[in-house]
């Protein structure tokens, strides 16, 4: 496929393509919208953990606190206290990745650990014990995110032939095969989980215009099987598609309604 045939399939798409009524279907713009949810629920968890544990640790000892990157490899989190950020790292007793012979203290905070901070033993001890039930609860948050997070992106088929798509944190990528000579050049529209933004890589100036603006109109019309995206996800899939559904048969009942009380109305 060349430029010229992948425009013609865009426009087709955009004003013709009908709605696909396949209830194990969904398109990429749903699933956006899906992990964007679940993305901001995440953020919004945190920063209040954040900020209560920011507000604790000032007040009580007049320095800065902040909640570092969670380590999914070893089920780690890191936080960081005083103004020239001390590392500390906190582990969970009982997860099976952990190895805890490094762990040096328990201060009775259930099962939230000091782990490698020997130098920062005693801000170790301050932070759980003035914030520890907190940050118990984000690390769990976290552990309940892990297949958002690490269970990787897939890449699978659409309902139209000429795209394939690419699911997962932190992006959707849409991706067209055109061929330009003997080099296969791969063009993408990517669509961020984290910025809630489109970025492009494709080597046309119209296609580029095309789509300007148009980016969710795309995204709603392609279509992936369900049982083709990220197993953690589909069953949430399976619930917004029947949503999805019974809300269009509702709109259509209404419309053939009003065509036969006003005929002389389009559709």
């Amino acid at each position: 496929m060349n430029y010229g045939e992948l425009t013609n399939t865009l426009y087709f798409i955009l004003n013709e393509k009908a709605v696909n009524k396949d209830s194990d279907y969904i398109s990429l713009y749903s699933i956006a919208n899906l992990l964007e949810k679940y993305y901001q629920e995440f953020i919004i968890y945190k920063s209040k953990i954040e900020s209560y544990s920011k507000t604790v640790i000032n007040k009580r000892y007049s320095t800065s606190f902040n909640i570092g990157n969670f380590n999914y490899n070893e089920n780690e989190l890191s936080v960081y206290y005083g103004n020239i950020w001390d590392e500390i790292v906190l582990v969970k007793r009982g997860t099976e990745e952990n190895n805890l012979i490094n762990v040096i203290s328990n201060i009775n905070q259930d099962d939230l650990y000091i782990k490698n901070s020997n130098y920062y033993y005693n801000e170790g001890i301050k932070i759980l014990e003035s914030v520890g039930m907190e940050l118990l609860k984000y690390y769990n948050k976290c552990l309940d995110y892990r297949a958002f997070f690490c269970e990787g992106k897939c890449v699978i088929p659409t309902d139209c032939h000429s795209f394939i798509a690419d699911i997962g944190w932190p992006d959707i990528v849409l991706y067209s095969k055109i061929f330009k000579s003997d080099d296969d050049i791969f063009n993408s529209i990517k669509y961020s989980i984290r910025n809630s933004e489109y970025d492009y890589s494709i080597n046309s100036t119209i296609i580029v215009n095309l789509l300007h603006n148009i980016n969710d109109d795309l995204f709603k019309k392609i279509y992936v099987k369900i049982s083709d995206c990220p197993e953690w996800m589909q069953d949430e899939l399976v619930c917004i598609r029947y949503k999805e559904l019974e809300k269009l048969k509702r709109k259509e009942k209404v419309l053939s309604l009003r065509t036969k009380v006003f005929p002389w109305i389009k559709k």
